[in-house]
């Protein structure tokens, strides 16, 4: 049911001309979202939590972090797909819907262990140029020193 939901919507994208253009855009508003999450929380990490600028950082913090996962996810199960050419996968592991990879984050991951082609080429770009350096080993590229292995 959830693949030919999103079949439905990818052929309807693909239709239409400005498929590229809106790729782009959804894109770069993803990227300013989670980079903007992501400098809230380690910017609050420098207050201990009796500081009022731990409280100054976590108030706007927690909006913008709950509305970058949702985008997280509607983008994971959309546009990310016109970008890899594949449908976010099922896990072996846990059951029911904690079974699919519902983040980007989860796919890029995955896609980093387990594939050796194009696509692990543009998730290790991706994580190395715009996702790291907001959240260092978000997509678990950093070694324990903080070095790339990359």
């Amino acid at each position: 049911m959830l693949e030919f939901l999103l079949s439905t919507v990818i052929n309807t994208l693909i239709a239409h001309p400005t498929i590229p253009l809106w790729v782009l855009i959804l894109s770069f508003v993803f990227w300013a979202l989670f980079a903007s999450a992501a400098t809230l929380y380690w910017k609050r990490m420098k207050y201990d939590k009796s500081e009022w600028q731990w409280w100054a950082y976590s108030i706007p913090g927690y909006p913008i972090a709950l509305f970058t996962w949702v985008y997280d996810v509607a983008f994971n199960l959309t546009v990310a797909n016109l970008i890899f050419w594949a449908f976010p996968r099922r896990r072996k592991q846990g059951k029911g819907l904690n079974r699919l990879e519902w983040t980007l984050t989860a796919r890029m991951k995955r896609l980093l262990k387990q594939d050796n082609g194009w696509r692990s080429w543009l998730a290790r770009f991706i994580c190395t140029k715009l996702v790291e350096p907001w959240d260092p080993n978000h997509c678990g590229l950093a070694t324990r020193s903080g070095v790339f292995t990359s």
